[in-house]
């Protein structure tokens, strides 16, 4: 029982097996460095997309990648002082966040204006994130009235 084939028919027998055979991405054998890099030049929807090609055999069509930036203020409660958090969303999906400082978040806007980027501030429950002094100054004085310190 121990026939031995030939070259042609290992051949025949290796494309049998390998008719129906599709990859299960369109990117065989892309490393994470090399997604990294398709996901710089492709967005990650549009690298997602052309992974899933291979399994469909559709055609990729790529779409176009929509960058912003938001910021926003996080109050840091009772505890500690409040956080500014700049976001970089693209098609929608937050991909870096970073939490920083009023003086570094002023620097990192100016750049990305200056790169053309879209930034806007995110406003929560329709305020301000930053109140004005005389806002507070006022709501101070309607809870506590006017008053006066007496001496002794």
């Amino acid at each position: 029982m121990s026939e031995e084939l030939s070259e042609e028919q290992l051949q025949r027998m290796a494309e049998k097996l390998m008719a129906g055979y599709r990859p299960s991405s369109a990117l065989p054998g892309l490393d994470a460095e090399g997604r990294r890099m398709a996901e710089k030049l492709l967005g990650r929807d549009n690298t997602e997309a052309l992974q899933r090609r291979g399994r469909d055999g559709g055609r990729f069509r790529p779409k176009p990648v929509t960058v912003a930036y938001e910021y926003w203020f996080v109050d840091g409660g009772s505890h500690s002082m409040g956080r500014w958090q700049l976001a970089r969303i693209e098609n929608g999906r937050i991909t870096n966040q970073k939490a920083c400082g009023h003086n570094e978040l002023l620097a990192d806007i100016g750049r990305l204006r200056l790169e053309g980027q879209t930034v806007r501030e995110f406003k929560i429950d329709n305020r301000s994130a930053r109140p004005k002094a005389d806002g507070q100054r006022k709501t101070f004085v309607e809870r506590y009235g006017s008053f006066k310190i007496e001496g002794r």
